[in-house]
């Protein structure tokens, strides 16, 4: 290494004052970079006339292209509290590059296994005042609006607001309620991201004359509690990618029949107990997830859902009214399927062996033998999460040896678990064996799933011991054991459970 490149490195050290957050974010922007660079950063350093760690910060913003500081600010006034990685690139539109480029340069980081975008609060404080700049007297001059006393202000007064392209309104912040004009959001014709949020809201826009319009370049609507029965007729979704809108009034998104969604990614209507129909999916061929739990009017999902090939998750949780749902799900990227607390969906639909999870608890569908030789399929399973099942049905579930999380609820003639399904579960992290009522033991060699941590046998009332082997489950957390009423005592093995967390007794 030329040894000036050290000398040039103390300086670095010395005038970003040390700070670690400074230092990574400069060590990814100068990375690979020659002599001249290094001392050009280090001038700007020394010209800093505050020299504190945001003046540091801010040199690795000014170095970014014109699209990546764009991108750099939604993600720091728009998508704060952790979103998906794969969710914002969709949103954005072409954005892929630029989020690996402000990663390398240690601007926003991704973490978890859903790889969410995270902002340190420094690298925050520099975006939000760029922002805020752009105006500082009237927020109908700027392009992104996240503080809500400003929103507010746009929103009484939105003639001009022509510059705003995003809007984020915590509604927990706001202390009362606030009635819109059907055409508060006519001026704002970039708006490109909408969102008014929180399910803890004390107040909420009310639109008394209902809405009549929203500006067709949205690429992102989220707005929870949302009072109108639908969007707005002359509103043209063709741009819209992300659609969350919880515990609205909509009786059904649209008055038209011929929408057309072509980006529509996600559609999350959570909790719209009012909604009574939903869309023709016959326009929307590239839909990923579909959410409807509790939309307890709905009566049918249209069998044109089996148009959207690249369907990877549908959640009907909590939809009792619903009957109509398709018979052949055999869509090829499909991986979650919930039909839990659906009592009149009495069939189990084809799947295709890419579902991962599959949870129909409390439905109308029986697992017999069709269902479970459809589940018996299912060679990717990692979470089975069912209703009453037979010890024959058990027996086939132990060929799903990637199973990670298993419930299930007993029928009368379970008496006991099959040993093989035991040793072939070896990757369970759940197992949920409730209310079996008939359940006399659970078969020795349970010790074998190393990797359980969670293990419940509640309402099982005629078990009268753990098998001699449980201390062998050393990461297990969570033992439920209410409502086993016959168990007099544990095994000496119990004390192996070193890390046991919560032992549930009656």
């Amino acid at each position: 290494m030329d040894p000036s490149f050290i000398t040039l490195s103390r300086e670095v050290v010395k005038h970003a004052h040390g700070n670690p957050l400074a230092l990574k974010v400069l060590g990814c922007d100068m990375f690979r970079k020659d002599k001249q660079a290094w001392e050009s950063a280090l001038r700007k350093l020394k010209d800093s006339p505050h020299k504190d760690i945001q003046n540091v910060l801010k040199l690795s913003y000014d170095g970014l292209e014109w699209r990546e500081r764009q991108i750099l600010l939604d993600i720091a006034c728009f998508f704060k509290g952790g979103w998906p990685l794969h969710h914002i690139e969709a949103i954005l539109g072409d954005a892929k590059c630029a989020i690996e480029h402000l990663k390398g340069k240690c601007l926003v980081i991704t973490e978890g296994w859903n790889k969410r975008i995270e902002m340190h609060d420094l690298i925050r404080q520099i975006c939000e005042p760029i922002v805020l700049d752009e105006d500082r007297w009237d927020p109908r001059k700027r392009s992104r609006l996240w503080r809500y006393e400003d929103i507010l202000q746009v929103l009484n007064k939105p003639k001009g607001a022509e510059r705003v392209e995003a809007l984020s309104l915590d509604m927990s912040q706001v202390s009362r309620a606030i009635q819109l004009s059907p055409k508060v959001f006519e001026e704002m014709d970039n708006l490109r991201l909408l969102r008014i949020y929180s399910m803890d809201a004390s107040w909420y826009l009310e639109l008394p004359q209902g809405l009549e319009y929203l500006p067709n370049t949205l690429r992102l609507l989220h707005w929870d509690l949302y009072p109108s029965p639908s969007l707005p007729s002359n509103f043209r979704p063709d741009s819209i990618v992300y659609l969350k809108m919880h515990e609205s009034r909509l009786t059904q998104l649209w008055q038209g029949e011929n929408v057309r969604l072509v980006n529509l990614k996600v559609c999350d209507l959570t909790e719209s107990k009012e909604l009574v129909k939903i869309m023709d999916f016959s326009g929307i061929p590239n839909l990923e997830e579909l959410d409807l739990r509790g939309c307890s009017s709905l009566d049918e999902i249209p069998s044109s859902i089996q148009l959207c090939r690249k369907l990877i998750k549908i959640i009907v949780w909590g939809c009792v009214k619903l009957r109509g749902f398709p018979s052949d799900l055999r869509l090829t990227s499909l991986e979650e399927v919930n039909l839990d607390n659906c009592p009149r969906i009495t069939e189990l639909p084809k799947l295709p062996s890419t579902v991962r999870n599959l949870s129909f608890q409390k439905s109308g569908i029986k697992l017999q033998v069709t269902a479970a030789a459809c589940i018996g399929q299912l060679i990717r399973l990692e979470g089975l999460f069912v209703g009453e099942i037979s010890e024959g049905m058990l027996s086939q579930i132990g060929c799903l040896n990637c199973l990670e999380g298993l419930s299930f609820r007993g029928g009368p003639e379970v008496v006991s678990i099959p040993e093989s399904t035991i040793y072939n579960l070896s990757r369970l992290v759940i197992l949920c064996c409730c209310s079996c009522e008939n359940l006399e033991a659970l078969p020795d060699g349970i010790g074998r799933l190393e990797r359980l941590k969670t293990l419940s046998l509640e309402g099982c009332s005629k078990i009268r011991s753990l098998p001699s082997d449980i201390g062998g489950l050393k990461i297990l957390e969570t033992l439920s054991l209410e409502g086993c009423s016959k168990i007099m005592s544990l095994p000496s093995d119990i004390g192996g459970l070193k890390i046991l967390e919560t032992l549930s007794l009656e």
